[in-house]
């Protein structure tokens, strides 16, 4: 417990959803409660891509704008202090390579965690919920078939109405 009194900050690049970015701070600090009991918040730094730039890029498919806009998020979370990284959406790993090249620091991967819990606890189907740019990005579908998982995704009705209720 020594080692996190001293607690390094992690920079959580944050996608166009601020509920998201509510809820990962939450849990953040939950799961440090819950395994530490004598911390308090863990120090974050945090660069929100909220607002209609990054959402427009995403829709556009832009997925060189949407790089260009993760890396810079993320370059300055570590201006601001952060010794590690989040992309805190789901949309945004579009753009995890590009910010892996260029920041030296750890980046933590939600899509690549998420899929490893799933491959552990021995399941080899799981459904995908999610935006529809998250969806039909197929990143996620990638990175579930490098571990033999299945994702099985929503219908397009049934995305529109995760996509209306998610954002």
């Amino acid at each position: 417990m020594e080692g996190l009194r001293g607690k390094k900050p992690l920079g959580l690049v944050a996608g166009p959803s601020s509920e998201a970015t509510i809820l990962y701070r939450r849990q953040l600090d939950e799961q440090l409660f819950a395994r530490f009991t004598d911390v308090g918040p863990a120090p974050l730094v945090t660069n929100e891509l909220h607002g209609s730039a990054i959402e427009s890029a995403l829709r556009r498919n832009d997925l060189t704008d949407a790089q260009r806009r993760a890396v810079a998020a993320a370059q300055q979370c570590i201006a601001g202090g952060a010794e590690a990284l989040m992309l805190g959406s789901s949309a945004l790993h579009v753009a995890l390579d590009a910010v892996l090249k260029n920041v030296r620091v750890p980046v933590l991967s939600m899509v690549d965690a998420a899929l490893d819990a799933i491959a552990a606890s021995g399941l080899k189907r799981a459904a995908l919920v999610g935006t529809r740019f998250a969806v039909e990005n197929r990143y996620w579908q990638t990175q579930a078939q490098a571990r033999r998982l299945f994702l099985a995704a929503p219908v397009p009705d049934v995305m529109s109405r995760v996509g209306v209720i998610i954002r």
